[in-house]
């Protein structure tokens, strides 16, 4: 598994977009380094080796005293621009309440303000049946009840080009934390919150505190807040299964084969744990699990 850096030996330049004195526990492109103006995100790799660590104090971004810009050589390839500011998610929220609002106040006038026959008028008009479907066109005595027909022949013919829309599907994210990995047999690659244990994990995914710790390469206990725990999702028996590292890959367009020369894996192994399908394209920032034989104790 992964090495876990405890909180006190991060960069003090590290943080978020919208919180300077806040980052993320392991390297990830939303960590920005405050350090450099403009804002920006130092590679994955150099955030390993120096921003999440005891190095930063080599960092030469930290040891200048002036701000400048991230080098191009430490700068992230997928810098994000930050989340939408506060005023832009309010005028989300309140533009479809103000449309209502004015459909409501446009509908109480035309049904109070104007004319009954007015009103009949518009409907009539705003229907596409023909004139002549009406029986009578002259107002109803007072002794009478006032009817409407409809001559069906003059109906017009539904369209055969009409279809009923199909809803479109999202794609789900892949190959990320807290998102589900197989088919038959699943598991789940969770980043540890505080006060967060193994007891809490058995009961919430339906497993046990053995397959767990069967299933994780080199896991120790006590967790560390940060700390990448595999987890099984509704089964227990895991004899079968290999222990796995989780991996995050450092480029885009990572190839697969590159990934299990690396850990010296078998590739269809790799695919076949992470659903990796032929041509897929890697993302920077994507987890996978890297399958190891397990050792008897």
């Amino acid at each position: 598994m992964n090495n876990v850096r405890q909180p006190t030996f991060t960069c003090p330049s590290l943080g978020l977009m919208d919180d300077p004195d806040t980052s993320l526990a392991f390297p990830s492109i939303w960590n920005n380094c405050y350090r450099s103006r403009p804002l920006a995100a130092p590679k994955l790799k150099h955030q390993e080796e120096f921003c999440l660590c005891q190095n930063y104090r080599q960092c030469p971004l930290f040891l200048s005293e002036k701000t400048a810009p991230l080098p191009e050589h430490l700068k992230s390839p997928r810098v994000r621009k930050g989340s939408p500011k506060r005023g832009s998610r309010n005028v989300l929220f309140f533009t479809p309440v103000l449309a209502g609002i004015l459909f409501v106040l446009v509908w109480a006038g035309v049904k109070f303000y104007l004319p009954k026959n007015d009103v009949m008028a518009t409907v009539i008009a705003s229907t596409s049946l023909p004139v002549e479907s009406f029986q009578s066109t002259s107002l109803p005595s007072a002794t009478s009840t006032p009817t409407l027909e409809v001559s069906t022949s003059t109906l017009p013919a539904p369209s055969p080009t009409l279809e009923a829309d199909t809803p479109t599907t999202i794609p789900q994210p892949r190959h990320q934390l807290e998102v589900p990995i197989g088919t038959d047999r699943k598991f789940i690659i969770h980043s540890v919150l505080v006060g967060e244990n193994l007891d809490q994990y058995e009961r919430k995914y339906n497993t046990s505190i053995d397959a767990i710790m069967a299933i994780n390469y080199e896991l120790k206990p006590p967790l560390w807040v940060g700390m990448l725990v595999v987890i099984p999702i509704g089964f227990v028996e895991v004899s079968e299964l290999p222990a796995f590292e989780t991996y995050m890959v450092e480029e885009d367009h990572m190839a697969v084969e590159q990934i299990a020369e690396k850990f010296k894996i078998d590739v269809l192994d790799l695919k076949s744990y992470n659903l990796i399908v032929d041509g897929e394209q890697l993302k920077a920032g994507d987890w996978l699990l890297i399958p190891h034989q397990r050792t008897t104790p």
